[in-house]
């Protein structure tokens, strides 16, 4: 957790750069959290199937690499681990029951989308 709360506090002094600079507007600060804000609302709606550490992770990129780049993290990391429950409940290994972390689909959404903007 403290890793969360140091890594979310280097994301807002690196907005706040950004946002002196003029290189990002404060809305796009705002819009930087939403997605981990929607996450933390399923988390809220699934009574906790869903962990909240998930919903932190997302606030650091957010915060870190600006919205776009958190949007797509989220999209990508869905689609990773759609695509890893499915071929897991497709060959028996997975049911409906079981849970996937959803950590490290997100740093690999992360890698994957870093790559892919460069």
């Amino acid at each position: 957790m403290s890793v969360l709360l140091a890594g979310a506090a280097a994301g807002c002094i690196l907005s706040g750069i950004r946002i002196w600079q003029g290189t990002e507007s404060a809305w796009e600060m705002l819009a930087a959290i939403l997605p981990a804000v929607c996450l933390e609302s399923v988390v809220i709606l699934t009574a906790g199937k869903v962990g909240s550490g998930d919903a932190g992770m997302l606030l650091v990129f957010g915060l870190l690499l600006g919205w776009k780049a958190c949007v797509s993290i989220l999209c990508m990391g869905c689609l990773l681990i759609g695509v890893v429950a499915g071929c897991g409940m497709g060959i028996g290994v997975l049911h409906q029951n079981s849970r996937l972390p959803f950590a490290p689909f997100l740093f690999a959404a992360t890698v994957i989308t870093q790559l892919l903007q460069t």
